[in-house]
Parts: C-alpha cells; sequence; structure tokens
C-alpha cells in the first residue's frame, strides 16, 4: 500500500460513499473502484461492503483503517518535522478548542500565535469538551484545550483555575424565586453545581430555564429572565450583579481549563511554539 491508498482509506471512511470519495480524491468512480479490488486483493480481505446505502467498512476493514489513520499522522509528522527543520517553525498544527474558550480568549491568542509564526497552517475544530476528548483520544488534534476533568495519561498542563460566579440583573433579584437558567454542561460540572445549590438550600426544578450555550444564559440574565452559575470567562461585557462563589466549606467554587497534549506531537516546534504562547 502507498500513502495515495492510505488517504483514499480514509476519505472512503470520511464520506461513506464511493461517489464523493472519487470526486474529493478528484479520480473517476471506476478508478477507485478497481483500486480498492486491487487493496483487497493485496491484503486478501474485504476491506468494506457497498450498496445503495453507502460504503460500510467490514471488521477486517475496520483494522485496516486504524492503522491507516496512525500511518496518515507519521507521514504528516515526518513532512512537518523536516519542513520545521529547514525552515523555522512550519508544517501544520490542529487544535481542539472548547466553544467558551475559542468565542472568548481564542482571537487573540490566535493573533498573537499567527504574528510569532506566520508559517504554521493552523486547522482549528471547536465544540463541547468532551467532543473535542475523544476526537484527542483518535489522534485526529494535535493539542486540546478543554475545560473540566478528562483522565489523560499524555501530557497536560493546567491553564488557568477560572472562578464561578453567580449572576443576575441586579442585586435584588431574588434567586429563590425567581427563574434559574441552566446549561448543558459536562456531568462533573453539573454535579458540582448541584453541591452548590444543595449547600444554599436552593431548589430550582419547578422553576427553572435550559439554554444550550454560555453566551445565551449571560444575555438572557441581562434582560431580566432570571439568574444563572457562569465562569468568569464570559463577564467581560457584563454589567449585573455578580458574586463570586464559594462552597459551604468556604472551598472556592472554580472550573479548571486543561491543555491536553498528543503524545506524538509534543516535540514538534509548532506545537512546542503554540504552548508558548499559551505560557503553558
Amino acid at each position: 500500500m502507498t500513502q495515495q491508498d492510505i488517504i483514499l482509506i480514509l476519505t472512503l471512511a470520511a464520506t461513506q460513499n464511493i461517489t464523493q470519495a472519487a470526486n474529493r480524491l478528484y479520480v473517476t468512480q471506476p478508478a477507485l473502484s478497481k483500486r480498492i479490488n486491487t487493496i483487497e486483493k493485496e491484503l486478501n480481505i474485504q476491506l468494506c461492503l457497498r450498496n445503495y446505502q453507502g460504503v460500510h467498512f467490514t471488521p477486517d476493514g475496520e483494522i485496516v483503517l486504524a492503522h491507516c489513520k496512525k500511518l496518515y499522522q507519521q507521514f504528516q509528522a515526518m513532512h512537518d518535522e523536516l519542513a520545521a527543520e529547514t525552515a523555522g517553525v512550519t508544517g501544520s498544527l490542529r487544535l481542539g478548542i472548547s466553544l467558551n474558550f475559542s468565542l472568548y480568549r481564542l482571537p487573540e491568542l490566535l493573533k498573537n500565535f499567527k504574528e510569532a509564526y506566520p508559517k504554521v497552517t493552523t486547522y482549528i475544530h471547536t465544540d463541547h469538551s468532551r467532543n473535542l476528548y475523544n476526537k484527542l483520544l483518535a489522534g485526529n488534534i494535535d493539542i486540546a484545550i478543554l475545560r473540566g476533568h478528562y483522565n489523560w495519561s499524555g501530557p497536560i498542563q493546567l491553564l488557568q483555575e477560572e472562578p464561578m460566579y453567580l449572576i443576575k440583573p441586579s442585586a435584588d433579584f431574588e434567586i429563590t424565586t425567581d427563574t434559574y437558567i441552566s446549561r448543558r454542561t459536562d456531568s462533573n460540572f453539573e454535579q458540582q453545581i448541584a453541591k452548590w445549590l444543595y449547600d444554599n438550600n436552593i431548589f430550582t426544578a419547578d422553576n427553572a430555564m435550559f439554554v444550550d450555550n454560555i453566551g445565551t444564559c449571560v444575555e438572557m440574565v441581562k434582560r431580566n429572565l432570571g439568574w444563572a452559575i457562569v465562569p468568569e470567562i464570559c463577564l467581560d461585557t457584563f454589567t449585573g450583579y455578580k458574586e463570586k462563589l464559594k462552597f459551604r466549606n468556604n472551598e472556592p467554587f472554580t472550573r479548571p481549563t486543561y491543555v491536553l497534549i498528543n503524545p506524538m506531537m509534543k516535540d514538534f516546534k509548532q506545537v512546542v511554539a503554540f504552548l508558548e504562547v499559551l505560557n503553558v
């Protein structure tokens, strides 16, 4: 198998469709099908099943696909390292950035990075932290900036420990009777919020509103629709009442943000350069 065959298999997995894969690879559908048949003969397996519903990899095909992902990463790493040796800090960098960090902190961070290292091509994935963690496990990103705790065995650095705030439109807004605005987050953080509510004898089951992101929470509080518990990161322009939170035992209620690094990429110049810009 060649590097082109590896790209073929990865493209086939991404599209799950012969026609779409052929279009992406700029080859004809018959030529693509012929090359798939050749690969199957070389490996003495059936790589995938093809029908009107699309392409589905067989168990043997899944094994081949997993190795192709690793081989492709190694090819990329080789090219990036060779380029870096001859032209300073170059190559590509795949970042996975949590939604809140990407909204409130990423633009300034990228501005500083691109000014310092203009030859690095940067690919950015923004998503919920739990989804980015899965991408990191699969080797699809080089660095992940995630909020919350994750069981990562590779290189990891604490980026910030962020205080949590109770926010409401004004100081006299009564949180025990007015609407609590909640949002979707990871289970560990939800447990921390539940603990703080319990410590303060606040029950929200019958008087709550649920939204899908932190920015919406803040905007709804601004419009007197209720109160919320949010991290400091989103409060740069908030002018209402805000109160830094502690648990009953006087422990600060905080939200950590971590930098997780793909072990295969940790010594690459573009990765080291980005971590330097992050100050970790």
